[in-house]
C-alpha cells in the first residue's frame, strides 16, 4: 500500500486465482474498468475489511484498538504507535498511531506453525491453489473448517468409530460438508442432538443414526470450533499484549461472531487466559463495517471532520 488510494496486490488468497493482476494498482484498475463504462465514480480509498471494521468502531468507541475478521478468511489490524514504526514508512507516523494491517492469514508460512499442523490440515493445504501459503487463515477460516470436519468424520466412520463403518457417499466429495453444517450441529445443547440429526438426515441422506454417532459428530465438530477460537484468542492475546492498553475493545465481524453459538465465548476465554489479569477488553460486532468504515477513513483522511485524525493508515 503507497497511499489511501493506491495500493499493490502482492497475492492472491481464499482460491481465487487471476495471475494478470498480480503487481498491479487495484485501485487504477478498478477506476479504469468504472471509466470504462461511463460511470461517474471515482474510487477515494482502499482499504482492507479489517480496517473497516476497526475504523467503524473507533468513530463511536475510543477504546477499540483491534479489529478482527473471521469468515471465509480471517486478517487483524490493530493500533500501533508512530514511535515504533521504522524507516522506510516512519514519515508516515508524525507521533501519531498508525493502523497496521497485519495480514496474519498468511502466518505459518515460513514453517512456524508446522508444529500444530495436523496430517488433515496439510492434506487440505495440498489440494488448495496455494500450498504453503496462508497457513493460519486454513487453520481457522470457514473456508477450510468444513472440510477439516468432513475428513475427521471420514477417518473416524473408516474405523468404525463412526456409522457401523459405513460411509454415507455424499461426504466422500470434497468441500460437502459445509461450514453453516459445522455451526448448526455446534449449536445443540448437552444430551440434545436435534440439529446434529437434522445434518445427518437431510443432507448425507442418514435414515439410521444412532445415539452415539450424534455425539461422535458433535464432538468432532465442537473440537474444529474450539481449535479456531484457540488459535485466534492466542493470536489477539499477543496483539493486546504489545499494544499495552489496559481497556480495549475488539470490532469483529464475519460467520463465526454471527453464526457459531460458541465461538465468541471460547475466544474470550483463550485470551483471558493469555493477558495480564489487569487487561481488560470486550468484543464488539460491528454492522454494515464496510460502508462506516470507509466512510469513516475518507472523512479522517480529507479532515472533512472538525478534528485531527488520530491515526493514518500504513497497509
Amino acid at each position: 500500500m503507497f497511499s489511501i488510494s493506491k495500493a499493490h496486490l502482492i497475492s492472491w488468497a481464499k482460491e481465487f486465482g487471476c495471475d494478470s493482476v498480480i503487481g498491479q494498482d487495484v485501485c487504477g484498475l478498478l477506476q479504469q474498468a468504472l471509466n470504462a463504462l461511463s460511470l461517474k465514480v471515482k474510487i477515494s480509498a482502499v482499504f482492507n475489511d479489517t480496517v473497516g471494521v476497526l475504523a467503524a468502531c473507533a468513530a463511536k468507541d475510543p477504546e477499540c484498538g483491534i479489529g478482527l475478521i473471521v469468515s471465509a478468511g480471517t486478517n487483524c489490524c490493530y493500533f500501533e504507535r508512530g514511535s515504533r514504526i521504522q524507516k522506510p514508512f516512519a514519515k508516515f507516523a508524525c507521533g501519531q498511531e498508525l493502523i497496521i494491517n497485519t495480514e496474519w492469514g498468511g502466518f505459518g508460512d515460513s514453517g512456524t506453525l508446522q508444529q500444530f499442523m495436523t496430517k488433515y490440515d496439510k492434506e487440505i493445504d495440498a489440494a488448495t491453489l496455494t500450498p504453503g501459503k496462508q497457513i493460519f487463515e486454513k487453520m481457522v477460516a470457514t473456508l477450510y473448517i468444513g472440510e477439516l470436519a468432513r475428513l475427521l468424520i471420514v477417518e473416524a466412520a473408516s474405523k468404525k468409530l463412526l456409522f457401523n463403518g459405513e460411509i454415507p457417499e455424499k461426504l466422500t466429495h470434497v468441500n460437502s460438508f459445509a461450514s453453516q453444517f459445522l455451526f448448526d450441529i455446534d449449536r445443540d445443547p448437552p444430551h440434545i442432538y436435534v440439529s446434529t440429526e437434522v445434518v445427518l438426515r437431510e443432507r448425507f441422506k442418514l435414515n439410521l443414526i444412532r445415539r452415539s454417532d450424534a455425539v461422535g459428530v458433535r464432538y468432532i465438530c465442537r473440537a474444529v470450533v474450539t481449535r479456531s477460537a484457540n488459535l485466534l484468542g492466542a493470536a489477539c492475546a499477543c496483539l493486546i499484549n504489545r499494544m499495552g492498553r489496559r481497556r480495549v475493545t475488539i470490532a469483529v465481524d464475519g460467520a463465526f461472531f454471527r453464526f457459531s453459538s460458541t465461538f465468541p465465548a471460547i475466544l474470550v476465554e483463550t485470551i483471558t487466559q493469555l493477558i495480564p489479569y489487569t487487561y481488560t477488553f470486550k468484543l464488539k460486532l460491528v454492522d454494515d463495517a464496510t460502508g462506516k468504515g470507509g466512510a469513516a477513513i475518507i472523512a479522517a483522511c480529507k479532515k472533512a471532520i472538525p478534528m485531527q485524525p488520530r491515526f493514518t493508515i500504513l497497509g
